[in-house]
């Protein structure tokens, strides 16, 4: 009990300092004593700003624009975000398998060599996830030549289908403050440095699947097109079945009211119509899928990886197995899976409820949020609450709950955020304006981890990965191929914790191969065997980079040649 009562109490903590981000909460009280001056100097103005109802295509570039330019500000100040994060690594692999026309890889060489954590070495080399945020990544650089675009093609569209949403629910002129707030808290100025934008793990693509089928019941309850709405309808949900299925059916759950007492009848009938042939449609590319990747339409990749190594183990239902025969690393990431299962509800909980208020909401939107909460019975509860409490739950019963975990309830956090903005009283337009000034400041500067740290370095996961990506730049400067060898080395807190054994999908085309160090004899036969036209090297965090002796690669056996 005690220490389910400190948890608790560390996660109000969190709450409350904002992720120890001293700065917010002195820019707060700044925003508010400004606001109520100039409310009762100019009390129209703003007002009046805000009432401006420019057409949907204004809204619409107002919106994209700052996923877009948050990108682009990421991508010229630093470059293309390192994968660090095994999920990372995992969907970059499944967005080139995909460009390369198929949806699996044939096995590897002695797979063993190159077992990495989230990527199937048999039956065939592939990623254990589904391919929806794949499909962004591999749009991305199919498009515009790199994949980290498609983290922008992908929330320009989250903005367009959040505020389309959210035009049924308020008037125009809150729905875009409402789209604008979500888009610069959840996507470019969340928990842990802004990781939607700036990193490969999947927040845009949940959020974008939730907001789509949200904002399409929400519309079909209205006067839109029950054409277009089934549409948008068929197309987020195929999209929520391969990025957050779980607590994508939660959302249609808690949606289910909505359909049933608001949506007539025959809207209803016509509607289905496009979402019944993209669902199938849907449904028969996951089994071509399933059926590449395990050979069993039936199986997923999922389950496959939970029979090889015993994870993922997210839901409590999941049995925890033994852990990994080989690979330190391997066998740390099953222990924390198993920690993190194990972990007491209510303790788990805490912290989970900690990590999403500060993802979502933190200090600026706690305001307009618990405004609304206060005044609930003004909020439309078969459209926004109870779809909020079916993710909600969901995301509970999970072991860890990310913050991509809760995205698919996207659209009625930021309704939420907008009704209580319309609450606010009249000073309201100027606190507004300066809550969405602070806000593209925050975007430019993330929260500071520390209350040492006055502001952050401009993108906190550029360092991420970085040793790695150092390596592989250095090796692919120099003539003909290389191999690397990686020794089993685990550095708890590093940056670069996590495996480095990550690979294009065609290893006999890839430039550089990363592979475990499995022992001079076995490594010697590996090169032999299958890769004798590269060069050969020993690289792993905290261990500089050499060249070795003919594929021998052991961490115990000196260099011949320093590189």
């Amino acid at each position: 009990m005690t220490d389910t009562l400190i948890v608790y109490a560390s996660a109000l903590a969190g709450i409350l300092l904002q992720n120890c981000n001293l700065l917010e909460w002195i820019g707060l009280a700044v925003l508010l004593a400004t606001g109520k001056y100039l409310a009762g100097r100019y009390p129209h103005v703003v007002a009046e700003f805000l009432r401006i109802k420019p057409s949907y295509w204004r809204y619409l570039s107002a919106i994209s624009v700052v996923p877009v330019a948050s990108v682009t500000l990421f991508f010229i100040a630093g470059g293309v975000p390192n994968a660090a994060v095994p999920d990372e690594w995992s969907h970059l692999f499944l967005s080139e398998t995909l460009l390369e026309g198929r949806f699996a890889n044939p096995p590897a060489p002695r797979p063993v060599a190159f077992e990495a954590i989230h990527i199937l070495p048999e039956p065939t080399r592939s990623s254990m996830y589904l391919f929806g945020p794949a499909l962004w990544l591999a749009a991305g650089k199919l498009l515009f030549g790199n994949a980290f675009w498609g983290l922008a093609l992908a929330g320009a569209l989250l903005g367009a289908a959040l505020l389309w949403g959210l035009e049924s629910v308020v008037e125009p002129e809150w729905a875009w403050l409402g789209t604008m707030l979500f888009l610069l808290k959840a996507v470019c100025g969340g928990i842990w440095g802004m990781y939607w934008i700036q990193s490969y793990w999947g927040g845009i693509p949940g959020a974008l699947a939730g907001v789509m089928v949200t904002a399409a019941v929400w519309r079909l309850a209205g006067s839109a097109s029950p054409w277009l709405c089934g549409a948008v309808l068929g197309l987020g949900a195929g999209l929520l079945m391969n990025t957050r299925p779980f607590e994508g059916v939660a959302l249609c759950v808690g949606l289910f009211p909505a359909v049933l007492l608001r949506v007539p009848v025959r809207r209803l009938m016509v509607a289905s119509v496009p979402v019944m042939l993209i669902l199938t449609a849907t449904i028969l590319l996951m089994r071509m899928h399933f059926a590449a990747v395990t050979g069993d339409p039936g199986k997923m990749p999922y389950t496959q990886n939970q029979q090889l190594y015993g994870w993922p183990m997210t839901l409590p239902w999941m049995p925890v197995g033994d852990p990994p025969p080989r690979h330190e690393d391997m066998k740390a990431y099953w222990d924390w899976e198993r920690r993190e299962h194990e972990t007491p509800f209510l303790q788990n909980t805490a912290r989970k409820l900690g990590v999403n208020w500060q993802h979502y909401i933190g200090a600026f939107l706690a305001i307009p949020l618990l405004l609304a909460l206060r005044r609930w019975r003004e909020v439309p509860a078969l459209q926004v609450l109870t779809p909020l409490a079916a993710v909600v739950g969901a995301v509970a019963l999970e072991q860890t709950g990310f913050p991509h975990y809760l995205s698919p309830a996207s659209a009625a956090i930021a309704a939420l955020v907008a009704l209580g903005c319309r609450m606010w009283p009249a000073r309201s337009p100027w606190l507004l304006a300066g809550l969405l000034l602070m806000f593209v400041m925050r975007a430019a500067a993330p929260t500071a981890t520390t209350p040492s740290q006055a502001i952050a370095s401009l993108c906190c996961r550029y360092d991420m990965g970085s040793e790695r990506r150092k390596v592989a730049q250095e090796l692919e400067g120099k003539a003909g191929k290389q191999l690397v060898f990686v020794p089993n080395t685990i550095q708890v807190g590093s940056n670069d914790f996590y495996p480095w054994v990550y690979n294009e999908p065609d290893l006999d085309r890839a430039k550089v191969v990363f592979a475990r160090d499995l022992g001079v004899e076995q490594n010697q036969l590996l090169w032999r065997e299958y890769f004798r036209d590269r060069e050969t090297w020993l690289a792993a965090p905290g261990i500089a980079l050499r060249r070795l002796q003919e594929g021998s690669g052991s961490g115990s056996l000196p260099a011949n040649r320093q590189p």
